[in-house]
């Protein structure tokens, strides 16, 4: 249960022995919820209740906001500890955002309270007056909690479904290889405009260019921005394949990822401050032209009404499988997302806070696997713009030390299907969605407004 709602409860109650006195034991409650002022009044008439409970004695309560974030998986958890022996742990579901969090303790150490005295109590109804109380108690804060307005950021997030990442990924899987000059390329593209049009998009646009095999196609649509529209970030993914299966992970699993960040921002009541342009290359595999012809026509444009200023590049490629080294059969315990930038471009050091960016992303919204900064970008069509714009690829595994080194046994091989990858694979994925969407938020500048 996230600080959006809120909830109070009594930690380790007293112990009641019949036939002899009750052992020394601890009270705790702790209450959560997005008011602080709300917070200091209800503390302040739970404590009232506790008094009222024979042999009880109270500390001061303590009011504290939460803004740390922790590494991996301990990103979701904060830790409070009471002093001496009064130390416990308290966990948290999410530390996006700064909000409060109060906690009082009471040590309870009646010496003779006697099976008689508790009977007593208990028939004149104290205990359970008492336990209703804080459950009322409990109830109103999440009441309050519901109006209290929530982190958009984290909600949009909340909206991303894994199935529908499945599905996306098993939806361009069904063209095959997708390789350029291809039919398979071709209905690729036709499927994906039908994809993004189907989530609102009225803006899908086609950028033809040239290439060995003749003429080729990448696609795009953009979420325009209600503050500054003439700046934006690219989030892209290459469409074809290569190897004679289903390109599976090489790269409809990062495909599916932009297709998923577009579905979500695509909501009517979702706004972005900066556009947001989602971009599916073509021929990546075969010379990267695609997005190299795109940057080097469209760099020049940049700043007019057909080309925004361009922010930065966040390039999907390969999202799914990190079994380790050699690879074995399932995800590794210590997969981890790559987040790569070229240090030694350009825009080194521009890139270098964009991958910051993500990575703080991945320590609050990461479900499962937590993310790595790498500074050799390499293989893939971000690649392109690395002197140009702030780059970075987010993947599997480093390009160079992993994947070209036989990290995945899958790659251009006619094995990369859908079928053959697990649920843990897919959650790999999602996860690297959640990375790059929390990010966004902060970059593009992510809110929601009312529906009426």
């Amino acid at each position: 249960m996230g600080l959006d709602a809120a909830r109070a409860f009594l930690q380790n109650p007293p112990l009641i022995r019949i036939g002899g006195a009750l052992t020394k034991s601890l009270y705790q409650y702790t209450l959560h919820g997005g008011d602080i002022r709300l917070l200091r009044t209800s503390v302040q008439m739970f404590e009232k209740e506790l008094a009222k409970v024979p042999g009880l004695t109270g500390s001061q309560a303590t009011c504290k906001s939460r803004t740390h974030r922790q590494e991996r998986r301990d990103a979701l958890a904060a830790r409070r500890n009471v002093e001496g022996s009064r130390s416990r742990e308290v966990k948290l579901n999410d530390v996006q955002q700064e909000r409060p969090v109060t906690t009082t303790s009471f040590s309870g150490a009646p010496p003779a309270w006697t099976p008689a005295q508790f009977r007593q109590y208990y028939r004149e109804g104290n205990l359970m007056r008492f336990l209703i109380w804080t459950l009322f108690l409990a109830a109103g804060l999440s009441a309050q909690a519901v109006n209290a307005p929530s982190d958009p950021v984290s909600t949009l997030i909340s909206r991303l479904e894994l199935e529908r990442y499945k599905a996306h990924i098993k939806g361009l899987s069904q063209f095959g290889d997708r390789m350029q000059g291809t039919k398979r390329n071709r209905d690729a593209i036709d499927w994906l405009e039908k994809q993004l049009r189907s989530f609102g998009y009225s803006n899908v646009e086609r950028h033809r260019f040239m290439a060995d095999a003749g003429p080729l196609e990448n696609i795009y649509a953009t979420k325009v921005g209600t503050g500054v529209a003439e700046e934006m970030y690219i989030v892209s993914a290459h469409m074809d394949g290569r190897g004679g299966g289903e390109a599976a992970d090489d790269d409809a699993s990062g495909c599916a990822v932009v297709l998923e960040l577009a579905r979500v921002l695509a909501m009517p009541e979702v706004r972005t401050n900066r556009s947001v342009r989602f971009i599916f290359w073509n021929n990546e595999e075969f010379g990267m032209d695609g997005s190299g012809t795109y940057a080097l026509e469209r760099s020049p444009l940049q700043g007019t009404a057909s080309e925004p200023k361009w922010l930065g590049v966040i390039q999907h490629d390969m999202m799914m499988f990190d079994h380790g080294m050699p690879p074995g059969p399932k995800q590794s315990p210590n997969a981890d997302i790559n987040i790569d930038y070229q240090e030694n471009s350009l825009m080194g050091d521009a890139s270098a806070k964009l991958a910051a960016v993500l990575k703080s992303a991945n320590l609050s919204q990461s479900l499962d696997y937590p993310a790595t900064i790498g500074t050799n970008m390499a293989g893939t069509d971000s690649i392109r713009f690395q002197d140009l714009v702030a780059s970075v690829s987010v993947r599997e595994n480093e390009r160079v030390t992993g994947i070209v080194m036989g990290s995945n046994p899958n790659h251009h091989k006619p094995t990369d299907k859908y079928a053959n990858y697990g649920e843990q694979d897919f959650r790999f994925g999602f996860d690297s969605a959640r990375t790059t969407l929390g990010g966004l938020g902060q970059l593009a500048g992510i809110t929601l407004v009312q529906r009426r």
